[in-house]
């Protein structure tokens, strides 16, 4: 599915980080502070990946965006925007999935 949708990830820890990231409106490590992260997550946070996923299975929500937005929160290099045409489709939001990630010294 995520070739023939031209997604930007392919592996299941990829779009889990996504997922996750986008539930939890920053890096899931600093919201769910116990590994395995779907062992300890709450149900809300669960519940709203799997709504970002469904949505992005959909055609609702843009991976493209929330991987942008995921790997923005970890500090990495974003990738570049994809071409026209491809990740255009409405960003799924999820009540409550974006919370302002605390400032650096409030953690």
């Amino acid at each position: 599915m995520a070739d023939a949708r031209g997604w930007p990830v392919r592996n299941d820890h990829c779009f889990q980080r996504i997922l996750l990231d986008n539930a939890c409106g920053r890096c899931w490590y600093e919201a769910i502070l116990a590994r395995p992260a779907y062992r300890h997550a709450s149900d809300a946070v669960l519940t709203q990946a799997v709504a970002l996923a469904q949505a992005a299975i959909a055609g609702e929500a843009d991976l493209h965006t929330l991987n942008r937005r995921s790997l923005a929160w970890r500090g990495k290099r974003l990738p570049t925007p994809p071409p026209e045409g491809e990740g255009d489709r409405r960003e799924a939001v999820v009540e409550g999935a974006r919370r302002k990630r605390p400032a650096r010294g409030e953690r």
